[in-house]
């Protein structure tokens, strides 16, 4: 039979849970991401008694990276997640480079400017804005820990979630305690020391676990849903993997942290990194979707689809340029405010985003490319977006080498690889 194993995978449009093992499993239950950590709990928990009765030889979570929640002094949650799309980090980068010149901010992080919607970047805007939650603060952990945590009751820092959010110094599991005493940031929130992944204890009665569940081992894995995902693909030196959801994610092994402008280093398990760069999604036609379903005019994605193929329709617009609105904001408005023609049905949307999503993802490559300093024989493909016809099509005629589908769910697969590789 195998190994039976619960894998939870948090993207920035849905929450899903998965059972089974890396060699095959299948969703159990699927539900919206509302941006709201205690209904995200809800929602595991009521995706976990779905399984009661079952054999479940260990249970993980991967997340999206950036958001994080605090744990007060007696290590109980005060503050969820606030999504990074929320703006509310948008003057920071410009006051992190006031207070680390771009050289310096190099040595310390790998990168030459710090993202308005990193961790560091929404840390630093509580430190201003927000002091006396920080007070009062313990301990910080990423998404899928905080799950982790509300599972099992203990508060462990993933590794590749920390490397994500530049909370490691480079190549190394130790907290990068210049780089936040530089921000003014508490280095204790994040921990001194981040492990691999291994079993961090069993799932305990509460939030997010219902009696029927308690007593599974709860392993820290990969915690990163991207990073879980480039494990899944198993992408080798010379080849480039994309994760393909809500943002368009490229990776291909790195062995160093020379800096190279329009990418960077993140850490998928101790000692094994990917160099990445990244582009907008499907997040883009995500967002349309929930306009025009809110329109009542959404009839489907093979109607869709099929409209998609047919038209001419011949604007595009920079990815890199678009602004994601936060959640319930006007997409539709941000894509005709930039395409270089104004899209006037669904199937213009629909072929403007296809093909601007293809062009932003070559020329990520591209620069992946040149900080590789070699060719790529392949690009295996992974996550949602592999599912949508019109988007392959333009991006493998942009290319001069093969696509190669491994799964819609490649992160879950990483979830249970690494499960399996820990606990037998």
């Amino acid at each position: 039979m195998g190994s039976l194993r619960i894998a939870i995978d948090l993207g920035a449009g849905s929450g899903r849970l998965f059972y089974g093992n890396y060699r095959e499993f299948k969703e159990i239950y699927r539900f919206p991401n509302t941006w709201n950590f205690g209904e995200t709990l809800a929602f595991i928990r009521t995706g976990l008694a779905m399984l009661a009765g079952h054999r479940v030889d260990s249970i993980s979570c991967s997340s999206w990276a950036q958001d994080f929640g605090l744990l007060d002094k007696n290590g109980e949650l005060f503050y969820e997640p606030v999504s990074y799309l929320s703006g509310r980090a948008d003057a920071i980068p410009d006051e992190i480079a006031s207070l680390i010149p771009a050289d310096e901010l190099v040595q310390l992080a790998g990168v030459r400017r710090i993202s308005e919607i990193s961790t560091l970047a929404q840390w630093k805007y509580m430190a201003n804005c927000e002091p006396g939650n920080l007070q009062k603060a313990g301990r910080l952990l990423p998404v899928g820990d905080l799950v982790n945590f509300k599972l099992s009751g203990n508060a462990v820092l993933n590794f590749s979630l920390a490397s994500a959010a530049m909370l490691l110094e480079k190549g190394s599991c130790k907290c990068n305690r210049t780089l936040l005493k530089k921000l003014g940031l508490d280095p204790q929130l994040a921990g001194e020391f981040c492990n691999g992944p291994g079993v961090i204890g069993k799932t305990v009665v509460g939030d997010a676990v219902p009696p029927e569940l308690a007593g599974i081992p709860v392993i820290s894995g990969i915690g990163h849903d991207t990073a879980a995902a480039f494990y899944g693909c198993e992408v080798l030196p010379g080849e480039a993997a994309l994760s393909l959801g809500s943002w368009a994610m490229l990776g291909t092994p790195e062995n160093n942290f020379a800096e190279v402008a329009g990418t960077s280093v993140i850490g998928i398990i101790p000692d094994q990194y990917i160099r990445i760069s990244y582009c907008h999604g499907m997040r883009l036609l995500q967002q349309c979707i929930l306009q025009w379903k809110t329109q009542g005019v959404w009839r489907g994605f093979e109607e869709f689809d099929a409209a998609v193929k047919k038209s001419d329709f011949a604007g595009t617009f920079d990815v890199s340029a678009t602004h994601c609105p936060p959640p319930g904001g006007d997409m539709l408005k941000e894509i005709s405010d930039h395409c270089s023609e104004i899209p006037e049905s669904m199937a213009d949307f629909g072929k403007a985003i296809c093909r601007s999503i293809a062009r932003g993802i070559a020329g990520q490559l591209a620069i992946l490319e040149k900080a590789s300093n070699c060719r790529f024989r392949c690009l295996k493909v992974a996550g949602g977006g592999t599912a949508d016809p019109n988007l392959m099509e333009e991006l493998q005629c942009l290319l001069p080498y093969p696509l190669i589908p491994v799964s819609r769910e490649a992160s879950v697969l990483g979830n249970l690889l690494i499960q399996e590789r820990i606990a037998g």
